[in-house]
């Protein structure tokens, strides 16, 4: 065999090469030596702090580097076969802990802003490493920003709720942890054998394996339908126990503001920072007692501190607050104060209560002990079985809900008064028509292969996306009582577009007045998507779905609203970066009615994976995604409701060519002209009321670079002037005094051009992008895109094989942008 090789470098700064000989010997500084107990407070504070930071960037560094050798496999070289003996026998640590350096080192190969937060000492190592947990590129900076002044305890409470990818204050999820319940059983073997069986036949029935929970909840939804009838749920609070927080919540919209931070910091300190409850200093919040959903107002006389896990209870109500601030009373969700509860003992029964009926108790009580003690099985003997052993009886028994609840009805009529015949089947006949009126849980097996958006809605929240692996996970459960859609008022939102609910898009009834016909420019798209909605209100079809590609300001959402006029259906705008998973996207198309129009921003910024399950809903109307319960998986394909998807997109290079061949209208934006522009500053100043002189509205026209978005932002500032100085009337003077303000010749030319153009004549009239970069102090990419092409348009600037070249039209729009703005000229 030949000489093993040198292992290549790493790539991490300040690390040249990696080796695997025995590390040096190391001896702290001679400073460290110094551990007389004599110091001053001060300065022993001060070497804490120090000894601190060092253990820190030794984490950070041994991440790094324990990534790198995970990552290139340098334990073999060293002589180890797996990471794990590496860990165990060279490093004496345990696997674990070193599989937890190597996932923080290579996270921040990805995380740089966390990196840089940690080395500017404004992040410590057990807040670097719970961030790695959620942070991903795109949200890096938003979680370090927020996690600067947070203890470890605030950020890991915070990374416990979030999934990756979320950001740190996310308005769709709550902020406040459900309170959950442990319970526990010692069983012994019969009454294992009775649990076994009885999973064993839900697992058959439900075709899929079953959890103990699951199971638990199963047989109590069973076992309490067969004794009352009545399906288990949790019962809604008594209104009398806290009138205040009961009925519809407000929407979004009419609700009074979040608690502010001075607001939340002068309650905590009113209240002595520390929870009125339970006295708690920890994990403090403020709880309006009024609740803001039901109409309670932000003021310090509704405000309380709570502790994280008091607050939980109360808005799990499981504790209520009556009273107010200055005398809350704390009570119990059966609405007993918690201070009597304390003092005041549960009431016992007397031996005399007990004894009050002496041959009814002793002729139950020897029932209960023939039903426990007899050798067979009563209710197997009752239905006529031959009696065997319990064990093998119990193991043997076919558990369905039928055999459940005969059980359960015979066991209890065991316990209950010997009655006639005919009672008893009255009773059963009762029980047996409120039984089947009684809705049954919907199981995995009723899952249809195939289900339209109606179904959908009434048993969503039997579903939750599992983004690790991408599928459906259902849960068994109860179906809702309607469609929330069809119960809500037509002029209501949509339930996934609301941006009263949820801030990611907007839903509302198109103006019927603003349609295609009553637009400015882009008169070759109109026409196209005219003719193409006649048709499709001629035929009685949706129209086809339409992508809208162009620079930005062109008009892309004017166009999509007055395309949903026409058409007569609602509209909804969400902007596609807000559509994280494929979870949203089924949430916002399943919530469409018929002939809805929806309108997706910035395209070309969908994720992967929602694009690919958008594919199908475009094509064929319908998504299809895996769904997994327990350890079984198949697929199931959702119908939709027919509705038109407008895109738009400034980058439409960007889009994979499988979603771009799905839209049956591609139209291209073009700039206005200088009389569109005209018409367009015309319209805007009547409709605010603005009289205006035609040659400010053809100088405005000249200057607003072929952009509507442009021009009526030059109309606010024209306004902005003329009130300023007390006129009504826009003329020539106002205008060009806008654009000095906003820094901006006649011709549309802005500084930042202005100052390219300037770069280029100095240059000799040839320069390269770098050096035009290095010049101006900005770089290649904020050049291409927000400098270069207004100039390249207008042919101020030229490519060549030397680099940009500045026209002649160009030179004389540097002298009339220097003539008429001294300052530039100095």
């Amino acid at each position: 065999m030949g000489e093993a090789t040198e292992p290549a470098e790493s790539g991490i700064p300040g690390h040249e090469r990696a080796t695997c000989e025995a590390p040096p010997s190391w001896s702290p500084p001679p400073s460290w030596s110094n551990t007389d107990p004599g110091l001053s407070a001060h300065e022993v504070e001060r070497r804490v702090l120090e000894a601190l930071r060092i253990e820190d960037v030794a984490a950070r560094t041994l991440a790094h580097f324990l990534a790198d050798m995970a990552d290139r496999n340098l334990y073999q070289a060293c002589g180890f076969a797996t990471l794990a003996l590496y860990a165990e026998q060279r490093l004496l640590r345990a696997p674990k802990t070193i599989l937890e350096y190597v996932r923080v080192g290579r996270a921040l190969r990805e995380l740089p802003e966390l990196d840089r937060r940690f080395r500017e000492d404004e992040l410590g190592w057990s807040q670097l490493r719970e961030l790695t947990r959620v942070a991903v590129g795109e949200t890096e900076r938003a979680w370090a920003a927020w996690a600067v002044g947070k203890s470890t305890r605030e950020v890991a409470q915070q990374v416990k709720r979030r999934e990756k990818g979320d950001l740190p204050t996310d308005p769709e999820r709550r902020r406040i942890h459900t309170t959950k319940v442990r319970l526990g059983a010692e069983l012994n073997p019969v009454q294992l054998a009775v649990w076994e069986a009885l999973r064993e036949a839900v697992e058959q029935q439900q075709g899929g394996r079953v959890s103990d929970t699951e199971l638990l909840l199963f047989s109590a939804h069973l076992g309490f339908r067969a004794l009352t009838g009545e399906v288990l749920t949790r019962r809604p609070p008594n209104p009398a126990h806290d009138p205040r927080n009961q009925g519809a919540p407000h929407p979004e919209g009419e609700r009074d503001v979040p608690t502010p931070k001075a607001l939340r910091r002068a309650v905590l300190e009113r209240d002595g920072n520390c929870c009125a409850c339970c006295g708690s200093t920890r994990t403090l919040s403020v709880h309006h007692v009024h609740w803001r959903r039901y109409g309670g107002r932000t003021t310090p006389a509704n405000l309380v501190a709570l502790c994280e896990e008091c607050h939980s209870l109360v808005h799990d109500r499981f504790l209520i607050l009556r009273g107010p601030v200055e005398a809350l009373t704390f009570l119990d969700s059966r609405g007993v104060a918690l201070c009597e509860r304390a003092t005041s003992p549960l009431r016992v029964p007397q031996l005399e209560e007990l004894l009050s009926s002496p041959s009814e108790s002793r002729r139950r009580d020897t029932q209960l002990e023939q039903l426990q003690g007899a050798s067979a099985d009563p209710i197997a003997t009752a239905d006529g079985d031959a009696p065997v052993d319990g064990a093998a009886s119990l193991a043997d028994a076919p558990v369905d809900p039928s055999w459940w609840r005969r059980r359960c009805a015979q066991a209890r009529s065991s316990l209950e008064p010997a009655s006639s015949a005919p009672e008893a089947r009255r009773r059963d006949t009762q029980l047996e028509q409120r039984q089947r009126a009684v809705p049954r849980p919907v199981t995995y097996r009723d899952v249809p292969a195939r289900a339209d958006d109606r179904w959908w809605r009434r048993h969503r929240h039997l579903f939750r996306y599992r983004s690790s692996t991408g599928e459906l996970v259902f849960e068994p459960g109860f179906a809702a009582a309607e469609d929330p859609l069809a119960s809500a008022g037509e002029d209501s939102a949509l339930d996934a577009g609301s941006s009263s609910s949820r801030g990611d898009a907007g839903s509302y009834h198109a103006d019927p007045g603003a349609s295609l016909g009553a637009l400015v420019g882009q008169a070759r798209v109109r026409r196209n998507l005219g003719v193409a909605a006649r048709a499709a209100l001629a035929s009685g079809e949706s129209l086809g779905h339409v992508l809208l590609y162009g620079p930005a300001g062109l008009g892309k959402t004017s166009l999509a609203r007055a395309l949903a006029s026409d058409l007569g259906g609602e509209f909804c705008a969400v902007m596609a970066p807000v559509i994280r998973d494929p979870s949203v996207l089924v949430r916002m198309l399943t919530s469409l009615r018929p002939g809805s129009v929806v309108f997706l921003d910035e395209i070309h910024r969908l994720p992967l994976r929602v694009a690919e399950v958008l594919y199908d809903a475009l094509e064929n109307g319908r998504i299809c995604l895996p769904l997994r319960a327990g350890w079984e998986q198949r697929s199931l394909t959702l119908e939709l409701a027919p509705f038109t998807l407008v895109a738009a997109t400034t980058e439409e290079g960007l889009l994979p060519a499988p979603l771009r061949s799905r839209f049956a209208y591609q139209e291209g934006l073009e700039f206005y002209d200088v009389a569109e522009l005209e018409e367009l500053w015309a319209r805007a100043a009547s409709a605010q009321g603005l009289i205006l002189d035609v040659g400010a509205c053809q100088l405005a026209a000249r200057a607003s670079r072929g952009t509507p978005r442009f021009a009526l932002d030059l109309l606010q500032a024209v306004r902005d002037e003329a009130r300023a100085r007390g006129l009504t009337r826009l003329d020539v003077e106002l205008v060009r005094a806008a654009l000095a303000r906003t820094g901006c010749d006649e011709l549309g030319v802005r500084s930042a051009e202005a100052a390219y153009l300037r770069a280029l004549e100095r240059g000799g009239g040839v320069l390269g992008v770098s050096t035009l970069a290095a010049r101006l102090g900005t770089s290649r990419r904020n050049l291409k895109q927000t400098v270069e092409p207004f100039l390249l348009r207008t042919g101020l600037v030229r490519v060549t094989p030397r680099g940009r070249a500045l026209t002649q039209a160009g030179e004389q729009a540097l002298s009339r942008w220097l003539g008429s703005s001294p300052a530039a000229a100095a």
